[in-house]
């Protein structure tokens, strides 16, 4: 909780009879604050006088200096130690440089002579960031009882009751900051924290908005609204509110980093990371020293894949703040991707010995969970945690973490409950009509008498093979057995074809969206496009005779693929309808898919993609496999066989070894990659089949 005072200097000067006195009051009437400064600078040091000092003071905190406000004010002091104003006005002072204690004792000083409201109010609330909460809620309650109309008492005292989790008393205290001030932007930012934790984030929404427009200066208000704007999916709405942050405090690293975390999710959803870096870049050259930022550049390059980059970051931040637990976790989780278990369990041995391990520690704890003991343990530090986390994402990853354990308990109604627990922390409703006439014009762009008169890219190259399907389908599986051949590398889930789909009217130069601006697309336009994706693939791997990339959703682009590379290849993963919808509904994805939190919007989405592949499997005119999970399962090596010759290249043993191919894998099933062939995924849903009747409705297999 960010607290703030705006106490002003008492601008009351004393009676001075003395000529130079008019002499500075006709200066400072005439708008001549300089000058009047000027004359009082060399008038009151002739002067063993209290008014004197107190008036150089008071023009010192008009047009003066910080050093020259404070020089005036100890020297009344020096001269009249119990001098009120004087006492006040330098614990103002103090206590605006941070320095609480020395205030204090100048604020009780001025209170020995009697009540003294606004020095009340500012003692309250150093009361309150020293600790004392009890002390400060009575000195700002009897401050507001004696002076109702004083609203910085009774915003300060709103405070006090936060800090005591009293949201209904502080929500009153707010009310009364408002109706005596409507323009008290900060009030009304803190009826927003008020709204926030009763849930209620249309009216927090509204309150901080009202914060913004009346205090455009107090930052936390953009940041408040802008990650509820995100919450709700409008990462372009939040986008431009973090800019707007950015453009009242252009250093504000918070600012930077939640700007930065924001476009890191829009890139991993399509695009590049350069927005983020620059963000986060801009933070480091502010402050070096600030672990955030090493911990977000870790976060950034774990997310592109970059192991060795995000245990660099990862270690300077722990450097910077040793009992970092996030950067604790971070790491881990990088070490336990590639197989280092005993040092992951090490990097948050420290956070676990904690009374309190933060929310990704006890996740990452739950990762390495693999003994019948270790997941029971486990399981009831999650359970015990996830209700109390603030923050939806943190509690998302716990009941999410908190399922899979309990799934390998085999406590399937337990697990199902917490999956459902995480998925309607973050649910956004799927408008099924908008992406099915999405998908509709897609099918008329690319229709079977539209497709042969399409231009297509000049280039021949047959490097691209697209892996596509429902996400949980198998395409991890199916990447690995191909990338352990010599002759393919396995780029992972690129998001350069989505990239080019969201951003088709720019790229293409014609200024028309997908899918219809595809229909008109130059030759040379495409030929550009396809260039740069084939130069970006060459840079990954120079020497591979084929590159996979395993995006799922890239099955919405099958004819822009066409267009862009005629010589591809397509392999379309397919898997039980029900087993790949549950998956979907137990992955807490790191970007969002709208469908995936409601059973009935995934029944509802995958009938719409199957839909979408019948149209591609009947006019695309690119060689497509389809390959079944089930069948991998049962008979590994025919299927890895039909895939090796699909692709063009000889057979090679390792395919039939891929768990033994050392690659990152940065997707939800890089575990699964790591061992054999196992039957435990297959017709998985069963066991939950008594939660899972929307789902069968939506997919038409209701029994």
């Amino acid at each position: 909780m960010s607290l703030w005072f705006r106490p002003s200097l008492q601008k009351l000067p004393r009676e001075i009879n003395l000529i130079s006195r008019q002499a500075i009051i006709d200066a400072a009437g005439a708008g001549r604050g300089a000058e009047a400064l000027s004359i009082a600078r060399s008038y009151a040091p002739l002067k063993q006088d209290t008014d004197a000092w107190f008036l150089l003071a008071t023009l010192e905190a008009n047009c003066g200096t910080s050093a020259g406000l404070e020089s005036a004010l100890r020297q009344v002091l020096t001269l009249a130690p119990d001098h009120r104003d004087a006492n006040y006005n330098l614990g103002v002072l103090l206590q605006s440089h941070k320095q609480s204690v020395a205030a204090i004792g100048h604020y009780r000083i001025a209170l020995k002579s009697g009540a003294y409201p606004q020095a009340q109010a500012n003692l309250g609330l150093l009361m309150l960031e020293a600790g004392d909460g009890v002390g400060a809620i009575a000195m700002l309650e009897a401050t507001v009882a004696s002076s109702p109309d004083l609203a910085e008492a009774q915003l300060n005292l709103g405070l006090a009751y936060i800090h005591a989790s009293r949201y209904a008393d502080a929500e009153q205290a707010f009310a009364r900051v408002v109706a005596i001030d409507p323009a008290n932007g900060k009030a009304q930012h803190s009826l927003g924290l008020c709204a926030e934790s009763r849930g209620e984030r249309a009216r927090a929404e509204e309150c901080y908005r009202q914060g913004i427009q009346h205090a455009p200066g107090l930052i936390d208000s953009y940041l408040r609204l802008g990650r509820l704007t995100a919450l709700r999916g409008e990462t372009q709405t939040s986008r431009a509110i973090y800019k707007a942050a950015l453009r009242q405090d252009p250093r504000s690293v918070d600012a930077l980093l939640v700007l930065g975390h924001l476009l890191s999710r829009m890139a991993a959803n399509g695009g590049d990371y350069g927005e983020a870096d620059a963000c986060y870049a801009r933070a480091l050259s502010i402050n070096a020293k600030d672990a955030r930022i090493h911990y977000a550049f870790g976060w950034i390059a774990q997310s592109k894949g970059d192991a060795a980059a995000a245990i660099k970051h990862y270690r300077t931040a722990l450097t910077l703040q040793p009992d970092y637990h996030e950067a604790m976790a971070g790491l881990s989780s990088v070490l336990e991707r590639d197989g280092n278990l005993l040092d992951a369990r090490a990097t948050i041995a420290p956070a676990m010995s904690h009374p309190q391990p933060h929310s990704l520690v006890l996740v990452a704890d739950a990762t390495l969970a693999k003994s019948q003991q270790e997941r029971v343990m486990s399981a009831a530090r999650l359970a015990a945690r996830a209700p109390h986390e603030e923050n939806a994402h943190w509690q998302c990853d716990l009941y999410f973490a908190l399922g899979k354990l309990r799934d390998e308990l085999a406590d399937y109604d337990a697990a199902f409950s917490a999956y459902a627990a995480g998925n309607a922390i973050e649910r956004i409703p799927f408008d099924h009509t908008a992406n099915a006439a999405f998908f509709d014009r897609i099918i008329a762009t690319y229709s079977r008498q539209a497709m042969p008169r399409l231009s297509r890219a000049r280039n021949c190259s047959t490097a691209p093979v697209f892996i596509v399907g429902m996400p949980r389908s198998g395409t991890s599986l199916i990447e690995q057995i191909l990338a352990s051949h010599p002759q393919i590398f396995g780029a992972g889930e690129l998001t350069a074809i989505n990239y080019l789909m969201t951003h088709f009217d720019t790229e293409s130069g014609d200024g028309k969206a997908f899918p219809e601006g595809a229909a008109g697309a130059r030759v040379a336009a495409l030929s550009l496009m396809a260039e740069k994706h084939l130069a970006m693939l060459g840079k990954l791997d120079g020497h591979a005779v084929r590159i996979t990339d395993k995006m799922p959703h890239n099955f919405i682009c099958i004819g822009l693929i066409e267009q862009l590379f005629p010589g591809a290849r397509i392999v379309h993963c397919t898997r039980d309808p029900i087993d790949t919808c549950l998956s979907i509904y137990f992955q807490h994805f790191n970007t969002h898919h709208p469908y995936a939190n409601d059973l009935d919007a995934l029944g509802r989405y995958y009938r719409q993609y199957e839909k979408l592949m019948q149209h591609w499997c009947a006019v695309t005119g690119l060689p497509m496999l389809e390959v079944r999970y089930e069948d991998v399962v049962a008979d590994q090596e025919q299927v890895s066989r039909k895939l090796v010759d699909f692709c063009g290249v000889d057979w090679d043993d390792a395919c039939l070894n891929f768990h033994a191919t050392r690659r990152r894998v940065n997707t939800p099933s890089y575990q699964q990659v790591r061992k054999p062939i196992y039957q435990q995924s297959v017709a998985r849903w069963k066991k939950y089949e008594a939660h899972l009747g929307p789902l069968l409705v939506a997919l038409g297999v209701a029994h």
